[in-house]
C-alpha cells in the first residue's frame, strides 16, 4: 500500500541586527519559536559580518543560554566581536524531536485538548506504547478551527497518490509553509512529542 508521509518541523528562527552594547539577544517569543530553547546547544547562533562579507558560525563555547537570552562571548573567547549592522540569525537545530515525518496511515486521531489547543496523534513510529503528538495551538472560535483541521488531515490522509507515498510539508513555518488547513483555521504554534 503507497501512503502519503506529513512532515512538521517546529518553528524557531529569529534574526537580529546589532547595534551596540551587549551582545546579548532574547530569543523565544511566540511569534518566532514554536518551542522553549532551553539550552544554547539546541540553536545554531550565524554571525554575518556586514564590513567583510561573511558568514561565521559561533561554536557552542562561544555562547551561552540564561533566562530566554542568547548571550555570543567576544572574539577571544570563541564567540565574535559584533559591529553596527552585523546580522546575528538564531535558528533551532533540527532534531528527531524538532522535525518529523509521520505515515498518513498511522493517523490514530485529532481531538481537542482545550479551546485553543488540538492534538493530532499517531501510532509510534519507533515501536513504543505511546503515540507520536503534534499539538496545535489556535484561537477559540467555539469549535470552529477543530473541525477545520480535522477535515484537513482527512484530506490530507485520502489524497490519491499514483506514484507512490508522497511527502506532504504540513508545518515548516520557519521556511515559509503551512498547511493550507492550519492556516484557515488560525494555527499559530505547533509542538511535537516524539514517543
Amino acid at each position: 500500500m503507497k501512503t502519503n508521509f506529513l512532515y512538521f518541523r517546529e518553528n524557531g528562527r529569529e534574526v537580529f541586527t546589532y547595534a551596540s552594547g551587549n551582545q546579548e539577544f532574547t530569543i523565544n517569543g511566540d511569534d518566532n519559536w514554536d518551542l522553549d530553547v532551553a539550552a544554547d546547544t539546541e540553536v545554531k547562533v550565524t554571525v554575518t559580518d556586514v564590513s567583510a562579507g561573511t558568514d561565521h558560525v559561533i561554536p557552542n563555547n562561544g555562547k551561552s543560554f540564561a533566562t530566554n537570552v542568547i548571550t555570543i562571548a567576544a572574539a577571544s573567547s570563541n564567540g565574535f566581536d559584533l559591529a553596527a549592522g552585523d546580522i546575528v540569525t538564531i535558528e533551532l537545530i533540527p532534531t528527531e524531536g524538532t522535525e518529523a515525518a509521520f505515515r498518513a496511515d498511522k493517523l490514530i486521531s485529532i481531538h481537542s485538548n482545550s479551546d485553543t489547543a488540538t492534538e493530532v496523534t499517531f501510532a509510534a513510529s519507533n515501536g513504543n506504547t505511546s503515540d507520536d503528538t503534534v499539538v496545535l495551538t489556535h484561537p477559540d472560535n467555539d469549535g470552529a478551527e477543530f473541525k477545520i483541521i480535522a477535515d484537513y488531515f482527512y484530506q490530507l490522509c485520502n489524497a490519491n497518490r499514483t506514484k507512490g507515498g508522497d511527502v506532504i510539508t504540513v508545518w515548516d513555518k520557519q521556511n515559509g509553509v503551512i498547511g493550507r488547513g492550519l492556516e484557515k483555521a488560525g494555527v499559530t504554534k505547533m509542538v511535537l512529542a516524539i514517543a
